[in-house]
Order: C-alpha cells, then structure tokens, then sequence
C-alpha cells in the first residue's frame, strides 16, 4: 500500500515535474552546446533552467520526506499538521491559470506588461493571507523588480529581442 501513496498524492507533482523536465534537458541537448566560441548558444539558458529544476525538485523532495516524519507524528499525538494551514487547491489550479493566460497575452501585450501582471498576480495568490495597502506596494514593488531583472537578463545579457506591444 506504500508504493500505491508515493505514487499518487504528494509524489505525483513533482515525478510529473521532473518527467517534464527530464524531455525539456534532452530537447536542450539536441541544440548544441551551450558554451562555443567563449559565448552562451541557445542552449545554454535552457540548460540552466534544469539544472535549477532539477534542485528545487531535489530540495523540495528531501523537505517532503524529512518533514513526513514529523506530519506523522503530530497525527500520531492528535496534534493539525502545521504544514497544511491555509492550504488549498486553489492555489496551484490558479498558478496553471495564471500561466496560461500569460503565455496567450505575452506576444500580444509584449514582455513589460504581461510579466508585470503576471508577476503581481502569482504574489497575490501566494499571499493571500497579506492584505493591505502596504502588502500591496510591496508585491508591486517586487513584481517591478522581477520585470526589470528578466528584461535585463534576456534584452542586455543573452540579447534577446522581447515582444513589445507596438511591434
């Protein structure tokens, strides 16, 4: 019946993520190398990217399996699992929304507008239990720096044109 639990449930997510990101890293690999003639190629980012999932994914598995223990013991003793508060299923079905919608606006409002929104918007899913004018400020703050940050990582490091809403 153990097998039947890591299949499902908590496992299920990131074997998912990690199958996604296993043909994600072979695609990247059939590019080319990443690194020719002292500069990046097209595959370099792509393969930066894996290497990040793959230790979230790692980072976040090793969390899961050292904080079940203590899940199970405070079920044990009767004692909520403090892991679970505030949780709810809203949360992911709103990021795969959210993403969605920002892959379909990102060529027709351009990178500026729709990563902003995007960014403000996974923020205010994350963190609904901060309300408020000045949790407000500061998601749109952070959701500024994140657009200027992946505008100067993609137009000024790997010069990558971004989509613009007038061109």
């Amino acid at each position: 019946m153990k097998i039947l639990s890591l299949l499902g449930g908590k496992w299920l997510v990131p074997g998912l993520l990690a199958a996604i990101t296993t043909v994600y890293l072979w695609q990247a690999l059939a590019i080319g190398a990443p690194i020719s003639r002292g500069s990046v190629t097209a595959s370099f980012f792509p393969l930066l990217l894996c290497v990040v999932m793959y230790a979230a994914l790692g980072c976040a598995v090793l969390r899961d399996l050292r904080g079940g223990e203590a899940v199970e013991r405070d079920a044990e003793e009767g004692e909520p699992a403090a892991g679970n508060a505030g949780v709810s299923a809203f949360g992911p079905f709103a990021i795969v929304v959210l993403t969605a919608g920002y892959i379909a606006a990102f060529s027709s409002l351009g990178y500026s507008l729709s990563t902003l929104v995007y960014a403000y918007l996974v923020m205010m899913v994350f963190g609904r239990s901060s309300r408020g004018a000045k949790a407000h400020l500061a998601r749109l703050a952070i959701a500024v720096a994140i657009t200027v940050l992946g505008y100067g990582l993609f137009e000024l490091v790997f010069q990558v044109r971004l989509p613009t809403p007038w061109m």
